[in-house]
């Protein structure tokens, strides 16, 4: 009875089949018509075997030729794929079928499914009945196609593509790009393609160990080719992305990448369309495998049947890839003179069309809404590495003629290991719009479907990417100087150094000075005591590209002992009753910066000037000249000690600083100072036992002027400085002859 219900609903789903055989990609039914011209496959059981066009002794299964969109040759296998629906299980959806499918493996909610039937046309049948199961969210029949490397005829040429001789400016603008970076060894492109000569002189030294489908000691290696004209292909495309610089044969776009090879076609079919099969499982396989090792995928093949697991692989790392970051997938366009075909047409893969030496459109090179960027791929044009030996494209080492969308994909892959390079932080979203908007725009202007966005444009992706890199380091608050540089500085890039003042009046700039050993340095002297934005202007080569600017607030800090604690004696005889600067006394600045006194003076010129702590020598120490003023920085005196400064005449004192004693306690005990709202301050007597006399004056930090000034016989005093200019103010509370200072700032 249950072989009765199997042959039953087995009978069923051909009868579907018969009138339309094919499978579902999303909502897009895909035909797969049987191809007249080509006999029958019998499959082996080893998927090493190559597939010829003739029959193959096997266990007994045989899968008729098919051809669908794009694709002329298809061999269905005895296995089917499954993506099962959240919630649904895979043994309730095959229980039904008894021994007629069984699970070979899984990866997450997508089954792989062992056939046991004899045709073609039951693995068809089955995968109308599956799909139609309301636990199944897709179906497929897993299938060998035969995937297009996307070259044309050798012959010889230059690397005209990084360097355009002929049509000048008309090339990738790479020599640029590598005055900023070359290709970091940490950035890894899989060559997801028919294999890397892992022997290359000018490849090993940066390759690693690789995978080929179906055999683990494969390694990325060519295999079971033994006709000339055939191995090459990977080998090619791996050259063009990251040949070493080592003074033999050709240069990658970046070199210094390391190269990690895929071999996704071991079953090559050497003809005169240089295809080859590989099986849609195999294919999701190796991408599923490379994407963790790997930074960027470069696929210079396609027109392979329409498969959801290999784009949900493809998906899959461009989602999960670099951490979460996301893989950047390359696909090339094709050479079929028609609408870009599967894979090259998923949603997210940058798919590379290509161009003549000359920037037009090469007729073969396939176009459409999926197209995003072009580079070149004249035919027999572009030189790269070639499998050693005589098994190549040409004999020797290398390939005079490498061509077609092929040799256009890995250029744009190699571009973006050099952004990565730059930035490893990126994500795959922002390597895609960098890419776009640095792209030199051909044909149409904007988009279009023959150019998508444009040529490649190395030197302006890179720099676009070292934005968000670069940065300053340095201490955040100055009280007197310091030190700050740019990091992740480009080579050959320059810096030019500004600060922006917080404060109304700019206090001798919190000058710089650019005097350091490196030209990313530059020295802050913070004059203010609060603080202050220090930008840095990134200018690149050339201003190809709008500079950079970074830019970091520094805090200003005000040390305990500082000018407006002085006392201050004239001509060493009066001494002023105010410890900020008195009207009379306009030549002296105490407040710019806080722990500096200023004295300007035409009569400094051309003059020595020398300063000493109380029962000191004479020394210049603490003086520093600047034009007609002398800037004198208060040294680290306790209270009731003395500063002395005079001109020329050693041992005559014009001034004498005196620092005043502080009562730190009275502020805890007796008086407060708090921000009330809407600029406004109260000044506020604790203690209320005796007699108060309160006043209050706010002080201009630059300047040293009086802004407001009240005196008050009760505990508290509102101070209004919501309309003061912006700028640095003390708020000097006095009761009783006891002193208390607050420094606000007005924005």
């Amino acid at each position: 009875m249950k072989h009765l219900m199997l042959l039953l609903s087995l009978l069923w789903a051909s009868s579907v089949v018969n009138a339309q055989d094919g499978y579902y990609f999303g909502d897009k039914f895909i035909e797969l018509n049987v191809n007249s011209e080509l006999s029958p496959y019998k499959i082996p059981t080893s998927s090493s075997s190559n597939l010829r066009n003739k029959t193959i002794l096997s266990n007994g299964y045989v899968s008729q030729v098919y051809q669908s969109v794009n694709v002329d040759r298809i061999i269905v296998l005895p296995k089917i794929i499954v993506g099962i629906k959240e919630g649904g299980n895979i043994d309730d959806v095959i229980s039904e079928y008894g021994n007629e499918l069984s699970v070979a493996s899984n990866y997450e909610n997508t089954y792989y499914l062992d056939c046991n039937v004899k045709t073609s046309k039951e693995v068809l049948a089955l995968v109308a009945s599956l799909t139609k199961c309301d636990k199944v969210k897709w179906c497929e029949p897993d299938m060998y196609s035969n995937i297009k490397s996307c070259n044309n005829n050798p012959y010889y040429s230059y690397q005209y593509y990084l360097k355009n001789n002929y049509y000048p400016g008309m090339d990738i603008n790479v020599e640029p790009a590598w005055d900023l970076v070359t290709g970091a060894s940490n950035v890894t492109v899989a060559i997801v393609d028919t294999g890397v000569d892992l022997n290359h002189e000018d490849l090993k030294a940066s390759l690693l160990q690789g995978y080929t489908v179906g055999d683990l000691t494969g390694y990325g290696a060519p295999k079971n080719w033994t006709t000339p004209n055939s191995k090459g292909h990977g080998t090619c495309c791996a050259g063009i992305v990251g040949a070493i610089d080592n003074n033999i044969g050709v240069v990658g776009v970046a070199n210094g990448v390391k190269i990690l090879p895929v071999n996704i076609a071991p079953n090559l079919c050497t003809d005169n369309n240089k295809s080859g099969f590989a099986s849609n499982s195999e294919i999701a396989q190796a991408i599923r495998w490379a994407y963790p090792k790997a930074d960027v995928l470069s696929c210079s093949w396609g027109g392979g049947s329409y498969s959801n697991d290999i784009v949900n692989a493809i998906t899959e790392a461009r989602t999960k890839g670099r951490k979460g970051k996301g893989a950047i997938v390359v696909f090339s366009a094709g050479n079929s003179y028609g609408e870009v075909s599967f894979p090259g047409n998923v949603d997210g893969v940058i798919t590379v069309g290509a161009i003549r030496q000359d920037g037009t459109k090469c007729d073969f090179s396939n176009v459409g809404k999926s197209l995003d960027l072009v580079a070149f791929g004249e035919r027999d044009e572009i030189v790269t590495t070639d499998f050693m030996g005589s098994l190549g494209y040409s004999d020797g080492s290398y390939n005079m003629g490498f061509s077609g969308t092929s040799a256009a994909c890995p250029q744009v892959a190699g571009v973006v290991a050099l952004m990565l390079s730059a930035n490893p932080n990126l994500t795959e979203e922002k390597v895609k719009e960098y890419l776009r908007n640095t792209a030199h725009d051909l044909g149409e202007k904007g988009r279009d479907d023959f150019y998508g966005y444009g040529l490649v444009d190395a030197y302006k992706a890179v720099a676009q990417s070292f934005k968000g890199t670069m940065y300053i380091t340095g201490p955040t608050t100055v009280d007197t100087k310091a030190v700050y540089r740019i990091k992740n500085l480009p080579k050959g890039c320059t810096v030019k150094w500004t600060q922006e003042s917080y404060s109304q009046t700019s206090p001798s700039l919190a000058y710089l000075e650019a005097n350091e050993p490196e030209e990313n340095a530059v020295t802050v002297y913070n004059k203010s005591g609060f603080a202050i934005k220090l930008v840095a202007t990134i200018h690149f080569p050339n201003d190809i590209v709008a500079p950079d600017v970074v830019s970091w607030t520094i805090s200003g800090a005000v040390p305990s002992l500082v000018a407006f604690y002085c006392e201050v004696l004239a001509d060493g005889t009066k001494t002023l009753e105010n410890s900020l600067v008195d009207d009379t006394y306009g030549e002296i600045n105490f407040a710019s910066p806080p722990n500096e006194v200023i004295v300007t003076s035409n009569s400094f010129v051309n003059r020595d000037v020398y300063v000493c702590r109380s029962n000191e020598s004479w020394n210049r120490r603490y003086v520093q000249p600047i034009g007609d003023q002398i800037i004198f920085e208060m040294p680290s005196l306790e209270s009731g000690q003395t500063l002395n400064f005079s001109v020329e005449e050693v041992g005559k004192t014009l001034y004498t600083f005196k620092f005043a004693a502080y009562n730190t306690d009275f502020y805890n005990n007796d008086v407060s100072i708090a921000g009330i709202g809407n600029g406004k301050y109260e000044v506020k007597v604790q203690n209320t036992e005796d007699s108060k006399v309160l006043i209050v004056d706010v002080v201009n930090v630059i300047t040293g002027a009086k802004v407001l000034s009240r005196k008050m016989g009760k505990n508290s005093v509102i101070i209004d400085a919501s309309n003061l200019d912006r700028g640095c103010y003390v708020i000097r509370a006095d009761v009783n002859g006891k002193k208390f200072d607050k420094k606000i700032f007005c924005e």
